[in-house]
């Protein structure tokens, strides 16, 4: 409890406004849940409404709770009360990327920042919202800047690598995926990206061994499977892909897209009749695929 309260003091004076919320806004917080924080905030905001730091701690706990825009509201509030509160810009920004609100996440960000320099997960943060508006340079920028401020923010060697694969470069990409592995052997995102591009450089036996990790650790993740299936079948290793979509079948018999896919792969052992019942499997499961696949289908069918 007095490492919180001791957070919640350094960012007032930080902050250079708010008083910080009294005692008994932390009593439920130690060791309990997002609900029980919930709760002390809200009482401690019904003696002090106009109590910014509050205001942004609650908003925490109901980002939290993936209630967004109630979170955001409570953000505004805060910035209404102390516009000098960078935490509370910073946060409303977070949130904005989670609901999508991509520009107003940037306008947030940069104040955050501009309050804040030291606040290095703001630029990471634009970067994350950068990248999902398509903006890989803007992202490679940002991540820079993190990664340059705070060694430590790994999560920025991921996403970084994310914006140079964007960029068309899955050479360095790969090489930061690498950096970011070493740093945590355990992150499935910064295995799959690197597998992704490891396929990009046709390294086929990179890609496979990276699916084999991630099969792994996570055995009844169908994804795995699959992919590592489209990287054997692009090295033309047929036989070993067509187990791992069995595999894969038999976790989840009604994903379409794992019929659609052994579809491809006994259309390239030529095992035409096999491949089209696939297809149709995925087909009925799926209709809004008969649009892709049909053609194939038919071709097929005439072999």
């Amino acid at each position: 409890m007095r490492l919180v309260l001791l957070l919640c003091l350094l960012l007032a004076a930080c902050s250079g406004g708010p008083e910080p919320p009294g005692p008994g806004a932390f009593d439920a917080i130690p060791g309990a849940g997002p609900e029980a924080g919930l709760a002390a905030f809200d009482r401690a905001l019904k003696d002090s409404p106009k109590d910014a730091l509050a205001l942004n701690w609650r908003g925490r706990m109901k980002l939290d709770l993936l209630d967004f825009q109630a979170a955001i509201d409570d953000f505004t509030s805060a910035i209404a009360f102390s516009p000098g509160l960078a935490v509370a810009w910073y946060n409303r920004g977070n949130a904005r990327i989670d609901v999508g609100d991509y520009l107003g996440a940037l306008a947030d960000l940069k104040e955050a920042a501009r309050l804040d320099p030291d606040l290095t997960g703001a630029p990471y943060a634009a970067g994350v919202a950068k990248l999902a508006m398509g903006d890989c340079a803007g992202a490679q920028e940002a991540f820079g800047i993190a990664f340059n401020a705070e060694s430590w923010l790994i999560q920025a060697l991921r996403k970084r690598g994310d914006a140079v694969a964007c960029l068309g470069d899955p050479v360095e990409a790969s090489a930061l995926f690498d950096r970011m592995l070493r740093y945590e052997p355990g992150s499935l995102s910064a295995r799959l990206s690197r597998a992704r591009a490891r396929r990009e450089l046709l390294d086929y036996e990179g890609a496979t061994q990276d699916y084999t990790e991630l099969i792994k650790a996570a055995p009844r993740l169908v994804l795995g499977y699959r992919l590592r299936a489209e990287v054997l079948d692009e090295a033309r290793r047929e036989g070993e892909a067509l187990a791992d979509l069995d595999a894969a079948l038999a976790i989840a018999p009604d994903d379409a897209d794992l019929h659609e896919a052994k579809g491809h792969v006994l259309y390239h052992m030529k095992r035409y009749e096999a491949a089209v019942r696939e297809w149709r499997a995925g087909v009925r499961l799926a209709p809004r695929k008969a649009g892709d696949l049909q053609a194939y289908i038919d071709y097929a069918a005439k072999k």
